[in-house]
């Protein structure tokens, strides 16, 4: 199972934001920040300090944690083999002969300003020529798959899908649904393409209408 609840405000950026390790540890501590928050005036307050309070005793009555980093995410966190531009990380299986992990061979600020080129481009031979160097990544990740390094798959899908630019949506939909294969977590190959299927911006996300 996933070891945290985290947030995200991705009309700000791709960050993600830990909030504890199950849903009323997320909400204590998201109620934690509007608390503390200048905005909040001392009626809201009010109102939300009562809510923390039942949650609070409520989650201690259930013995859940309500830690903003438990045991589980501290552990994960030494497993992790790269920040990836949402920051949280991603954890794949190391061997001890160190297969499993290749990082992309690119920083993450050089990444991003190729990225930055492709989605700028003026036209559709210019936005060719940009992506090239990041073509020659996926072909690099293609050499790792054979090696059994399917973390740097993962990694640059996963950095592909955070910076968000349809002009990578179809490598998106190659690299992430196999990386999620080869390392045999199908449920979320299956929730990255639906997602994908129907990845939308704005707030108006409701899939009812």
């Amino acid at each position: 199972m996933p070891v945290m609840v985290a947030a995200n405000s991705a009309a700000e950026s791709c960050n993600i934001t830990p909030k504890g390790d199950n849903l009323f540890a997320a909400i204590k501590n998201c109620i934690d920040d509007q608390i503390k928050a200048k905005s909040t005036d001392g009626t809201k307050k009010k109102k939300l300090q009562n809510i923390q309070d039942e949650v609070v005793e409520w989650a201690k009555k259930k013995k859940y944690s309500l830690d903003l980093k438990s045991k589980g995410m501290k552990d994960r966190d030494k497993k992790v083999v790269c920040k990836t531009f949402h920051g949280a990380g991603i954890v794949v299986p190391v061997d001890d002969n160190d297969v499993g992990y290749r990082p992309v061979p690119e920083t993450p600020g050089d990444l991003k300003k190729m990225m930055k080129k492709v989605a700028e481009s003026k036209t559709d031979k210019e936005r060719d020529e940009n992506m090239d160097a990041i073509q020659e990544l996926i072909t690099l990740v293609q050499f790792a798959n054979d090696e059994c390094d399917y973390g740097e798959g993962l990694e640059l899908g996963m950095d592909l899908f955070c910076y968000g630019d349809k002009s990578f949506r179809s490598m998106m939909e190659h690299l992430l649904p196999l990386a999620y294969q080869l390392l045999g977590r199908i449920e979320y190959e299956q929730i990255i393409k639906a997602h994908l299927k129907s990845r939308q911006k704005g707030t108006d996300l409701s899939q009812l209408d």
